[in-house]
Order: C-alpha cells, then sequence, then structure tokens
C-alpha cells in the first residue's frame, strides 16, 4: 500500500491552513468552528479530507474488515448514568440497538494514511485550539482511533457521550440511512428530561436535527448534553468513519471494560 509523503497531503491545506497556527487563515478557521461548537456543541469542517485520501482511508479500513468485531447489543439510555434514572416503566427506559463492526487501532497500518493523520502534531494542536485545550493523542493500542462500519440494518443507536468531546472523520456514507440525528438539550445542569428522552426514541420529537454530513468532513462534537444515534443503514453500501481519540493527560489508556465492549478483547 502507498505511503503518503507527508500527512499535511492528506488534507485540503487551503482551504484549512493548520500547519500555520499563527496566520489569520488559521486564526479564521479556529474562530468559526469555535464558534459553531460553543453555540450548537457541533462543528463540521466539510472538505477536509481530499478526495484521494478519503479513498485510501476506505481501503486501509476494508483491508482491516475481515477482523472487525461485531457488536451486536441493546442497552437504553441510562446505562450509564444510573444516577438520573427515571422510575421504572418509563418509556424514556426503552433500548436502543447498537449493531456495527469496529475495527481497532492495532488493526491499521501503523505507516497508513489513518494513523499517520492521527498522530499528527498539527492536526493535534488544530483541534486542541477549537476545543481550547492542550491535547495529546490517546496511546491505546485498541482505542486510540479506531473504524466503525455500519451496514444494512446497522445502526447506532440513542445515547449520551461520556467524554468531552469526539473527534471524527466520516469516510463513507450509504445512500439510505446512516443518518446522524441530534437532540440538543437532553441534558441539562438539572440532569436528563426523561419526557425529552422519550419523545426522541419514539420518533415524535422535532427538535431532533440531522446536521449535514458529507464524506470527507471533520467533526468535533459535544455529545455530553445531546442525545443522539445514527439511524439504522437500509439497503447496499457501508456507512465509515473513524473516531480520534485525545485527552489533556498524555498516555492516556482506556479501561479494560472499554476495550472489551467496543472490540472483545482487552489486547
Amino acid at each position: 500500500m502507498a505511503v503518503w509523503p507527508s500527512p499535511a497531503d492528506l488534507i485540503d491545506a487551503a482551504r484549512y491552513p493548520i500547519t500555520d497556527p499563527q496566520s489569520p487563515a488559521f486564526a479564521a478557521v479556529v474562530a468559526k468552528a469555535r464558534k459553531d461548537f460553543d453555540a450548537d456543541g457541533l462543528a463540521l469542517l466539510p472538505g477536509f479530507l481530499k478526495p484521494e485520501a478519503r479513498r485510501m482511508m476506505v481501503a486501509e479500513a476494508r483491508a482491516a474488515e475481515p477482523r472487525s468485531h461485531r457488536r451486536d447489543i441493546s442497552f437504553g439510555v441510562y446505562r450509564d448514568h444510573a444516577a438520573d434514572r427515571p422510575a421504572d416503566g418509563h418509556p424514556a427506559l426503552a433500548p436502543s440497538p447498537f449493531r456495527q463492526w469496529l475495527i481497532a487501532t492495532d488493526l491499521l497500518p501503523p505507516d497508513g494514511a489513518l494513523l499517520s493523520l492521527f498522530h499528527w502534531a498539527p492536526l493535534t494542536q488544530f483541534v486542541g485550539a477549537l476545543v481550547g485545550e492542550t491535547l495529546y493523542c490517546s496511546a491505546d493500542p485498541l482505542a486510540a482511533c479506531n473504524v466503525t462500519i455500519m451496514r444494512d440494518g446497522d445502526q447506532h443507536g440513542w445515547h449520551f457521550d461520556d467524554n468531552d468531546f469526539v473527534v471524527s472523520l466520516l469516510l463513507q456514507k450509504t445512500e439510505t440511512g446512516g443518518v446522524f440525528e441530534v437532540r440538543p438539550g437532553a441534558r441539562t445542569d438539572r440532569g436528563i428530561d426523561h419526557d425529552v428522552v422519550a419523545t426522541t426514541i419514539e420518533g415524535r420529537d422535532a427538535g431532533v436535527k440531522r446536521p449535514p454530513l458529507a464524506e470527507g468532513t471533520l467533526s468535533i462534537f459535544r455529545g455530553q448534553r445531546s442525545l443522539h444515534r445514527v439511524s439504522p443503514v437500509a439497503g447496499k453500501g457501508e456507512r465509515m468513519i473513524v473516531l480520534f481519540s485525545y485527552d489533556r493527560r498524555p498516555g492516556m489508556l482506556f479501561s479494560d471494560a472499554v476495550r472489551m465492549g467496543a472490540f472483545g478483547r482487552v489486547a
């Protein structure tokens, strides 16, 4: 497999000049993304990847796909939020399916496009500038940089995130389904709004948003307060997205429970 001479070749540097953090252009990109992130908890940077870079990343994921882990479970919104759980019988307790294939970090080529971009210091610094933090790449051998693949019938059920933000690159989408859906404000300083959760998972909440998410888009999403999911995929094709994990601490590792739940193994 070909190796890019530099991660800078993977991105649209004219549109996203992240290698020059002192430039007015860099400041303008960060300011726009930060404004969106602060207002909506979501910053979208469409066209971040060059088309040929996206195709290379898809090829890397497909090469690793035969060794991916199948996740097929169902659980409710409150599995990780027991303190906010409503009374038994509340419709907000209905479980959602989580069906997808997950590719761990150690299955990706160490000198390939995906891991080269993830470990690229200018990208880490750019994401840090956007969220207002000094960040480090996770050192987890399985979860630092991983790919989720969804096919016909697969979905990523309704949930809240535990981490402060998630950084992702959409590599490939499907013609039908696989839509990122968000219900902002479902969780506030007072806790989770159980009635909002119930109407959302029942498909009756008009407040659900579906942000435009094109292939090659870099996303930074704060999912702690926004209930969200990826709707069921239908028909041919695969939805493919890569997640980059960052932390305020260098060398951060995920727990064995997280690794087992996502990848079916701890090492």
